[in-house]
This record gives C-alpha cells, structure tokens and sequence, in this order.
C-alpha cells in the first residue's frame, strides 16, 4: 500500500476444478515502510531524530518518562553484540537458522522503540540490489546511499 489507512481488499481463488471464489475484506494500513533513498525529507528527519532521542535516553531521564519506552540505542547494540560472538559454534546472530529469526526480533523491537519516540517513524530498509543491479561489485561506494545529502 502507497500510505497508510484504509483499504479494500478483493480475492480470487481459481480452484482446481476450474471454480472461482472471491472474498473481499475491509483492512487497515498502520504504516508503510519504505527504502531510505524514498523517504521524503522530512520522514527522515523525524527517523534520524527517533533515533538520536533512542542514543541519549540512557542519558536523559526525560526522554523515558516522556515516551514511558526504558530501552536506549545502546541496549539493542549490547543485546546484537552478546549474541553475535566470535565462535561460530555459538554465535546465534549470524550462523544457521538464527540469522533471519534474530535479526528479524531486534529489528521489530527497535522499530518499536523508534515508534515509542516518534509514532510516525517506521525504521526504513536499504535494498541493497538497486546498488548490486547499478553497480555490480565494483563502484557500490558511489551509490546514492552514501551522498552526504541523505545523512
């Protein structure tokens, strides 16, 4: 969906027999994430300001009471870096089945924290194969992403 709100969803299922059933349903959008090279200027804006409210919450009490949210930037790099360890055999981060589920958690409890902050922010993604289709493996470091103007 472009934007959040509210949308009508229809269904058609072609069975095997040939038969068609349709189903259509009202839902509800609560947020859309995007790319962070499609966010206008001022969605990132308010995310880089999310997140600089997420790095001095440990230092600022306030910021705690204010958004009733106690876990800070550094909380989400401690738990990362306890789970990724040097030993493959233990690292649940990055080897075997825990890579997507791991990440996948820390990922959706950090956005959670950036919504505490600011309730409009949805933690944007970086498709990194707009730059591996541009730029196959050489040149990547002049791919927009890095311009001085999105940071």
């Amino acid at each position: 969906f472009p934007v959040p709100g509210q949308y009508v969803v229809e269904i058609d299922i072609v069975h095997l027999s040939g038969a068609v059933s349709s189903a259509m349903r009202n839902i509800t959008c609560r947020y859309v994430r995007r790319e962070i090279r499609s966010l206008s200027y001022d969605d990132r804006n308010r995310f880089f300001d999310a997140a600089e409210a997420l790095m001095n919450l440990d230092k600022d009490p306030t910021i705690a009471v204010a958004t009733n949210w106690t876990r800070g930037l550094a909380y989400y790099v401690r738990k990362h870096l306890r789970n990724a360890v040097a030993n493959k055999r233990s690292d649940r981060m990055h080897d075997g089945m825990g890579f997507l589920t791991q990440h996948l958690a820390i990922t959706s409890d950090y956005e959670r924290a950036l919504q505490a902050m600011d309730a409009q922010v949805c933690l944007p993604y970086w498709d990194f194969t707009i730059d591996a289709a541009r730029y196959n493996l050489s040149g990547w470091e002049q791919a927009s992403l890095w311009d001085t103007d999105l940071w």
